[in-house]
């Protein structure tokens, strides 16, 4: 390959290690001017979907850096092929195409309106660099890997289950916070009937949806990126790198 993953991966982790322990420490600093907004952030901070996002991006990291010491050992390779099987599924379901979203979808509003996603109080508690780590960073070195280093996309049933199942789990979150606390952790939702809520939650998901099909197909083309297909005679997964649509054929007895 004509880029050292090993490296790629270890660099990027580096980053994102510290990222994550800027962020962690933003509850210890002194509380800047609009304290009762960042009480509020920092109870519901977990909740964010960038946070969700941002988790995801260092576990799958954290995965490849610890994939590539096994495959420095001996004897851990089945272990190794696992955890990075399990690794590209984060990737290409959630990491990818979700940071597609988060980054044009953040800094288009705040362009527009940033006290509806970014307020001028949080640049006193989180600084420029962590904020583009987690809002434009996190869609950039992803699809630099994308592009950089071998991926095995999920069949689409796979795809499809992985995305209900994350996406579903947020909304559960986003819309238990409003029914708990009658608090919507974006403010655009506040603008909105709780079914045009969940409609436009419903409208992201095929967004991201899309980027994930967008990004599928880009890796195909570009030659880093194969396709797992599950065939429907046989109880095995089966990988076909030029189309990721068509079954393999059965071989003749």
């Amino acid at each position: 390959m004509a880029v050292n993953e090993k490296l790629l991966h270890a660099s990027i982790f580096g980053f994102y290690l510290a990222v994550m322990i800027r962020v962690v420490m933003i509850g210890n600093f002194n509380e800047p001017s609009s304290a009762g907004f960042f009480k509020l952030y920092i109870k519901f901070s977990s909740r964010f979907l960038t946070k969700w996002t941002f988790i995801m991006i260092f576990t799958y990291y954290s995965c490849m850096v610890l994939v590539h010491l096994l495959n420095l050992i001996s004897g851990y390779s089945k272990i190794s092929n696992k955890l990075r099987r399990i690794a590209d599924t984060i990737f290409t379901v959630i990491v990818v195409p979700t940071g597609m979203f988060i980054t044009p979808g953040f800094w288009i509003t705040y362009n527009i309106n940033r006290d509806l996603i970014f307020p001028t109080w949080l640049e006193e508690i989180i600084p420029g660099w962590v904020n583009h780590g987690v809002h434009t960073f996190n869609s950039i070195l992803p699809l630099m890997d994308l592009l950089l280093v071998k991926h095995t996309f999920s069949p689409w049933p796979e795809t499809l289950y992985y995305t209900a199942l994350y996406f579903g789990s947020y909304m559960v979150c986003l819309f238990g916070t409003y029914f708990q606390h009658d608090f919507w952790l974006y403010p655009i939702f506040e603008k909105m009937t709780l079914l045009q809520s969940f409609l436009t939650c419903i409208a992201f998901v095929s967004m991201i949806l899309l980027f994930h099909y967008i990004a599928r197909l880009a890796g195909v083309k570009y030659g880093t990126c194969e396709v797992e297909m599950r065939q429907k005679k046989e109880n095995h997964y089966s990988k076909n790198v030029s189309n990721g649509n068509v079954p393999l054929r059965q071989k003749n007895k």
